[in-house]
């Protein structure tokens, strides 16, 4: 019996991550509304790396400037709707990382330490003066973190927003463990397939709760292999980027540490046990991560998902001017 139970666990679990790296933000936010068409559009461009270019996207003119470093299959589009929010505070920094969005791929490989080098070096080709403030969501959290150990005169502060942890998988039920596989799997194949024209994002019904805006800049970004490679060799190459995003000796700048109380609930087609389990967990791993500065502080945001731009953006907004504010 606990045979089957693990068995239909990691059949949900596989489908649910893959719905998560798959399908576009089915969120009110960006009905009736085209990327970025608030007052003050955002500026943006690409930048050359030598034989590949990185799309940005920057809005607001704040005293403090924020770049934005997303999770695993997610790039600059959708956190567009959340740019427009917090630029009102401070100049918020977009780009897609190589192979995402606009960005072409990079012939580097995919792991933390190169992605931060890569961000790094493009950001010293834009009129934007460091140090920075570095906010890493979800995978995010490796690559700043990675950007701090290599780059530290260049980092002002880190926000962690429910970041990633090192080898985080080992400490989750086996279902949550091996899901890597076969989402890398389900990657490569994508990959495979629009490379060879085998799938197209024609047959795909338009969500009606996106503007045709939003979803014809999705679709374009989504029909690259381009991303499926980007996305499969980020996560072929976790265990690296885990040892290269660790963090010796604690920082001495300041850190917060912004978690989901409710993280898991992203999934929310989990076993509710599962859920109960895993956020338990999360939560000890989240504390674990304020060891990574001297300069640490934890805010926990009870009712926020993983999806902490849409779950509760504006809690999420506060915890951000909340961990900026010095006085």
């Amino acid at each position: 019996m606990l045979k089957i139970i693990n068995q239909i666990i990691f059949k949900v679990v596989v489908v649910s991550f893959n719905i998560l790296l798959s399908l576009p933000v089915n969120n009110s936010l960006y009905a009736g509304s085209s990327p970025g068409d608030e007052n003050e559009k955002s500026k943006q461009f690409s930048v050359d790396l030598g034989g590949y270019k990185l799309h940005f996207d920057i809005k607001g003119s704040g005293p403090e400037t924020i770049v934005i470093e997303c999770g695993v299959g997610s790039w600059s589009l959708m956190w567009k709707d959340f740019q427009d929010e917090l630029s009102k505070h401070y100049r918020v920094v977009l780009y897609d990382r190589a192979g995402y969005g606009k960005s072409d791929p990079s012939p580097y490989g995919r792991t933390v330490k190169e992605i931060a080098r890569e961000l790094h070096e493009a950001l010293k080709k834009t009129d934007l003066k460091g140090p920075f403030i570095l906010m890493g969501h979800s995978y995010g959290g490796y690559v700043v973190r990675s950007y701090a150990k290599q780059f530290p005169e260049d980092v002002k502060e880190l926000i962690y927003a429910d970041a990633a942890y090192e080898d985080q998988f080992s400490f989750f039920h086996p279902a949550l463990n091996v899901f890597l596989e076969r989402s890398k799997e389900y990657n490569r194949n994508m990959g495979t397939a629009f490379r060879s024209g085998e799938m197209t994002f024609n047959n795909v019904e338009i969500d009606s709760s996106l503007s045709k805006e939003y979803w014809n800049s999705y679709k374009l970004a989504k029909s690259r292999a381009t991303h499926y490679d980007a996305v499969y060799n980020e996560m072929e190459l976790l265990s690296l980027s885990y040892i290269q995003s660790t963090i010796d000796k604690p920082l001495d700048i300041p850190l917060t540490v912004i978690t989901a109380g409710n993280s898991f609930q992203t999934f929310a087609n989990l076993p509710a046990l599962l859920i109960r389990e895993s956020n338990k967990i999360w939560m000890d791993l989240q504390k674990r991560q304020l060891n990574t500065s001297t300069k640490s502080k934890h805010i926990i945001i009870e009712n926020g998902t993983h999806d902490l731009k849409n779950s509760v953006k504006k809690e999420f907004i506060q915890a951000i001017i909340t961990a900026l504010d010095r006085k």
